[in-house]
């Protein structure tokens, strides 16, 4: 089974759009340069957040970890205090 076949319908034509906009879109740039841009207005619009990262320093390079859509940590453990 490949990789579309096990994301579920709504998601894999939301990649599909987001592939046909970024061919339709004529200015110079890149695949990566458009995704970039994309997890970075999740990242400002709350929708997803930095977990994680490491260095590799003798690399220079930086991987991070992130997450996305992830549920409020205070509501799994069923605190549901307010403030």
């Amino acid at each position: 089974m490949g990789l579309l076949a096990q994301i579920d319908a709504e998601l894999q034509k939301d990649l599909i759009d987001f592939v046909k906009a970024q061919e339709a879109d004529t200015s110079p740039h890149t695949l990566g340069e458009a995704l970039v841009k994309e997890i970075l207005k999740d990242i400002i619009n709350g929708n997803a957040r930095i977990s994680g990262c490491v260095t590799n320093h003798a690399k220079k390079r930086m991987y991070l970890e992130l997450t996305f859509y992830e549920e409020d940590t205070n509501e799994q453990a069923g605190d549901h205090t307010q403030a």
